[in-house]
């Protein structure tokens, strides 16, 4: 018995339809991926970099609590920030800044 040959025209066809395929379930996959990135950017924009926000400010709020507080603890012991206001009926007033 002679073995069957297959025509060239079904071996390019098989190739070209397996390659065909390969490339359908890579585009699935990267639909996929996609879906679950913009899930998660979403997540992001939604919740996380809001929340950021918020403790910056905090933060900076902190920040200048703590300012103001240093400028009131030198006033208070009498420290070289502080002079008095001559026009200003005596009042003291804050002559430098006090940055972190």
């Amino acid at each position: 018995m002679k073995a069957m040959r297959r025509p060239i025209s079904l071996k390019v066809y098989s190739i070209t339809l397996s390659l065909l395929i390969l490339m359908v379930i890579v585009t699935a996959l990267s639909a996929r991926n996609l879906r679950s990135l913009n899930n998660e950017v979403a997540a992001l924009s939604r919740y996380y970099i809001p929340l950021d926000q918020q403790a910056g400010s905090v933060d900076a709020l902190v920040r200048q609590q703590i300012v103001h507080l240093e400028r009131i603890l030198l006033w208070a012991s009498g420290g070289h920030c502080a002079k008095r206001n001559e026009q200003g009926g005596g009042k003291y007033e804050l002559t430098h800044l006090l940055l972190l």
